[in-house]
Order: structure tokens, then sequence, then C-alpha cells
């Protein structure tokens, strides 16, 4: 069962399970930071989300120089997906010179603009099976947005949104593999029962 969604994606593994309980960390890390200021005197608190923040990605990085001739980091991007970006860089931009030739603060033309992005993210979520679990980041994007204009403590909304999105994007991606890792055997002479297409088909002869 995927839905009725397309299930045509490589499966993801564990790894972005983790990747998602590391940003629910940072998430956690920077509400518990704007709740107790005097926890980090001075500005150490903020250079220790930003270095939490910015260590998956740091790592990625790394990962892709260091092992440049490995055929499995080579991951080659969509054009759907560069094309996505492009069309939703250009519109964010367009959007934010409107909003600001029409007069809006700042609050409130970044709290539309992440709610666009919300919904274009969660419209992605739903078009594909090993998209699904970035409905909970779409969420909190949703929740950054509709909050932005409206608190003071801004640290305290992005950190809750960010932690409570995060952990229901794993949660989700969570299930998701281990549904597929319990998917029927397939045998090899067997037209029915198969599991589903992008999850690792063990074949019993």
């Amino acid at each position: 069962m995927t839905l009725g969604m397309p299930n045509t994606l490589p499966p993801l593994g564990k790894s972005v399970v983790l990747a998602r309980l590391w940003l629910a960390f940072c998430g956690l890390l920077l509400l518990t930071i704007s709740f107790f200021p005097a926890m980090i005197p001075g500005k150490w608190g903020a250079y220790l989300f930003l270095v939490c923040w910015l260590a998956l990605p740091a790592k990625d990085f790394v990962q892709r120089f260091r092992f440049g001739g490995d055929e499995k980091l080579k991951q080659q991007i969509d054009p759907r997906v560069r094309l996505y970006l492009a069309v939703i860089l250009a519109f964010s931009v367009c959007f934010v010179l409107w909003a600001r030739k029409l007069g809006l603060s700042w609050p409130i033309t970044l709290g539309l603009l992440l709610l666009v992005e919300a919904l274009s993210s969660f419209i992605v979520s739903l078009t594909e099976w090993w998209r699904l679990s970035t409905v909970g980041l779409s969420i909190a994007l949703a929740i950054c947005g509709f909050g932005f204009p409206f608190v003071t403590e801004i640290g305290i909304l992005f950190g809750a949104a960010i932690s409570c999105g995060s952990l229901l994007s794993a949660g989700i991606l969570r299930w998701q593999i281990t549904r597929c890792a319990g998917a029927p055997i397939r045998r090899a002479t067997d037209n029915d029962g198969a599991a589903p297409p992008s999850c690792p088909i063990r074949v019993r002869k």
C-alpha cells in the first residue's frame, strides 16, 4: 500500500532517519537556548546551534570530497528537481520584491513566503512514496509562516517547529522503511505477492 502514490524512487535508508532526528535535536537545542538564554552566555548559544545545524551539510560535503570517485556518492539531480528549485527561487525573489513594493513589513513578507514554501513542499511530498516523509518538514514551514508575524521570540517558534516537524518526518520515514523491510518474499516462479517496486526484493528460488 502506497496510498495511491507512485513508487519509483530508490528507498531511503536509516541514515536519512538519523539525519531527520539530528534536525529535531537542533530544533530542541534552539528551543532550549531561547527559553534559557542564561544557560549559554553571550553569542555562544547561537554559535553552538549554527555548528550543529551545519554539521550534516559539512559531513556530506566532506564525504563527497573524500570519495569523489565513488559512484554511489555521485547522485544525479533529476532535471525536474532543478526546474522546481529554479521556479521556487525565482518566485520567492519576485514575491519579496512585490510584497515590499506594497509596503508589507518584513515579518509579514517572510511569513507569507514561508507559507508558499510550505504549500509547494507539501504538494511535492504527495507526488512520490519516498517523498511522503517531507510532509513533516512542510508542516514545520507552515507553523513558522503562520507564527512569524505574531511572535517576538523567533527562536522559540523556529525551535519548536523544527523539532516537531523533523520528529514527524523521521517517524513517517521509519514506518516506510519498516514496511519495506517486511515486504513479502517473492519467489522466482510467483507472479503475485511481489514487494513494492522500490523495496529491496529477496528472491527465493
